[in-house]
């Protein structure tokens, strides 16, 4: 499992996976309506690519395919009692049984040291 933060000229491929999580989520958030186009509220994704001093958006890759995604935060874009917050983790269901989250977790965790406040 490796991770890579993305690029500008990730920022469609981003989308589509940002896409995939939020149709995933869907059951458990209400809000999530599907635009025109079919996609979901995107305008998260912005922060990820212009403000990347504060926001850090990673692909999960595993045996060289992307699997996946995780954000986060810096604080001041978090709760004051935090450094940090994790924005979104989200892993393909094809590739979950490999415990490609906890591997990917531990290795945010290990770059980014600090406190924690989960979303």
């Amino acid at each position: 499992m490796t991770l890579r933060r993305t690029e500008f000229n990730d920022l469609i491929l981003f989308q589509n996976i940002y896409n995939l999580y939020l149709n995933e989520m869907s059951i458990y958030k209400k809000y999530n309506v599907l635009d025109e186009e079919g996609y979901y509220n995107l305008n998260m994704v912005n922060y990820y690519f212009s403000d990347r001093e504060h926001y850090f958006a990673y692909i999960i890759y595993f045996e060289e395919k992307i699997v996946g995604f995780v954000t986060l935060s810096k604080y001041p874009n978090t709760i004051k009692e935090s450094d940090y917050c994790l924005q979104d983790i989200y892993v393909l269901p094809f590739a979950r049984k490999n415990k490609i989250g906890s591997k990917c977790l531990k290795k945010i965790f290990d770059e980014y040291k600090g406190r924690y406040y989960f979303v």
